[in-house]
């Protein structure tokens, strides 16, 4: 059921490529080459065992934006990025997930030159690491430990300075990830814990423009 799942979800987010391509080609778009930093944690709720801190990232970011008239835009984005946490008083201790996110905004312009904009992700697991007090992160699939897909919404600040872009975004996990299991000395249950992601973005790029070129038909 699961692997069905997997490929339902690939079917629509290819359908959701190919129907954007095909509706932009009569039309503006602008392409946008980004990236920033990302500070992130997680929304933590269970045993007071961990405290989450900020987890310092990185994104790289690539935009198709389609205007929709003069003050609406609709961006069709990707992303690779880390989310994560480290562990308060634990000497560097944290987990990250490596994602790729897609991500579509439809952002209003309420001056020219600047976009407040609200969206969706869907972030495909990479990677999910974890590591103890100051040692290399560990990949936790090379023993077995995997983790789930995210999803959430996304609230958007962006502002145009000629062809560079300067943004602000947060992301609001919905998707609960990993269930951690926690036990006595003698083994026995005394509760669970579940995260929710928590990211704030910023970032700087490049806007390309694209512009429909006019055939003009002389009817003489």
């Amino acid at each position: 059921m699961k692997k069905y799942y997997i490929a339902i979800q690939k079917l629509v987010i290819l359908q959701t490529i190919i129907l954007f391509l095909i509706n932009i080609v009569n039309s503006q778009i602008n392409i946008q080459v980004s990236g920033g930093i990302d500070l992130s944690t997680v929304s933590y709720d269970g045993p007071d065992v961990i405290n989450p801190q900020i987890f310092k990232g990185y994104h790289l970011e690539l935009n198709f934006q389609h205007e929709l008239g003069e003050n609406f835009n609709l961006n069709i984005l990707g992303q690779y990025l880390s989310r994560g946490y480290l562990i308060k008083n634990s000497n560097g201790s944290g987990v990250k997930r490596n994602y790729i996110d897609l991500q579509p905004e439809l952002s209003f312009k309420p001056l020219i030159n600047t976009e407040i904009g609200i969206g969706l992700y869907f972030g495909v697991l990479q990677s999910f690491y974890s590591k103890s007090s100051n040692g290399d992160w560990q990949n936790l699939a090379d023993i077995g430990i995997t983790d789930k897909n995210d999803h959430g919404l996304s609230f958007l600040i962006r502002q145009s300075i000629n062809h560079v872009v300067l943004y602000l975004r947060y992301k609001y996990g919905i998707q609960k990830l990993n269930e951690i299991m926690y036990t006595d000395i003698n083994g026995n249950p005394i509760g669970s814990s579940t995260e929710k992601n928590r990211q704030i973005q910023i970032g700087i790029g490049y806007n390309f423009n694209i512009k429909k070129k006019k055939i003009v038909v002389d009817q003489n």
